[in-house]
């Protein structure tokens, strides 16, 4: 199926109007469906009072009930336009919890015990059909779910022409108008919504804006994401010369710091070989001294020990021998 010339095509634009038309139906007779079954629940209820509740272990096999689901199945019976009604298609422990419950117990489909969607038009026009609290029409029941059915749900062309549209449009006025219905809607309000439906604009065009306005918002999407990209291809390159000015900078660092640590086994080395020569200075100098010392006092006390008292400092040569003074300032000098 061509589905591109199939949402051109007109006929389609009718299939789409009937689905919202039996959509739009649906839920606004829910609350008439929902009241029908209230009514039916609260009878049962009322007639039930004071018996007990079902355990939760009764099945879909009406042999193994227990009797207080046995005795919710005679009155729902009575309340049934079906005879008779096929238990074993239907759980029976949530019957009292809900109005929604025994919703299944109207319907052409089997009941798992939970709440039945009367939104399925089909579901709904099962209900109206089947159970006594609702008197509609036998005959605007069958037309509607024959509309439905023909027109929506076994369409496999998914297409409508405008008699056919006609014709289903005239079956939801006619349930709308229905005189059970008729107290439970705003008749004049249902039928102004309706008769928009069926006069909803071409789809085409509706399509066509909703593309004008996909390509509007793209175009602008993509300019956004190019100025994004340009932005973050930028950013990238600050980065890079980020890295790299810092690549730089730890090589040069490294250098430094290996040159410091050069410099600094040189000033070891210095400093090592100045402590050396230091202590080889000072231990010659102590030398020296001591030599000295020993030396001044022999040659200048000699045997004959010379007598200072009186003697001043500027004479004190003329005390010494001078043989002595001599040898005593040449070993001076040499060392």
């Amino acid at each position: 199926m061509d589905f591109e010339k199939l949402f051109q095509h007109p006929e389609y634009e009718n299939y789409v109007c009937v689905n919202l038309a039996l959509v739009f139906v649906c839920q606004l007779l829910k609350p008439y469906t929902e009241q029908g079954l209230q009514q039916v629940h609260q009878d049962i209820k009322n007639k039930l009072a004071g018996k007990s509740k079902c355990t939760g272990t009764c099945g879909n096999q009406p042999s193994r009930w227990c009797q207080p689901c046995k005795s919710w199945q005679k009155p729902l019976q009575s309340h049934s336009t079906k005879r008779p009604i096929d238990w074993t298609k239907h759980t029976t422990a949530n019957w009292e919890e809900s109005f929604e419950n025994i919703a299944s117990v109207f319907t052409t489909l089997p009941g798992d015990g939970t709440p039945a969607n009367y939104l399925d038009l089909s579901n709904a026009c099962s209900i109206w059909e089947r159970c006594k609290a609702f008197e509609m029409k036998k005959v605007v029941i069958n037309n509607v779910r024959k509309c439905r059915n023909k027109y929506f749900a076994h369409n496999d062309t998914l297409r409508v022409d405008g008699n056919s549209k006609a014709e289903v449009f005239d079956a939801l006025r006619d349930l709308l108008n229905d005189k059970d219905v008729g107290s439970h809607i705003d008749k004049i309000l249902c039928m102004d919504k309706l008769q928009k439906i069926m006069n909803t604009p071409c789809l085409q065009n509706t399509i066509s804006n909703i593309k004008k306005n996909f390509d509007h918002q793209s175009e602008k999407t993509i300019e956004s994401l190019s100025k994004s990209t340009a932005m973050v291809s930028e950013k990238c390159e600050i980065l890079k010369d980020i890295q790299y000015e810092l690549k730089k900078l730890n090589q040069n660092q490294t250098r430094v710091n290996l040159e410091i640590i050069d410099n600094l086994h040189d000033i070891s080395k210095m400093v090592k070989t100045t402590n050396k020569s230091l202590k080889k200075h000072v231990l010659a100098m102590f030398v020296y001294i001591a030599v000295a010392f020993t030396i001044a006092g022999r040659y200048i006390s000699g045997n004959n020990k010379p007598d200072w008292n009186g003697i001043s400092s500027n004479n004190m040569a003329n005390n010494i021998p001078a043989g002595k003074l001599k040898n005593f300032v040449f070993i001076s000098f040499v060392l």
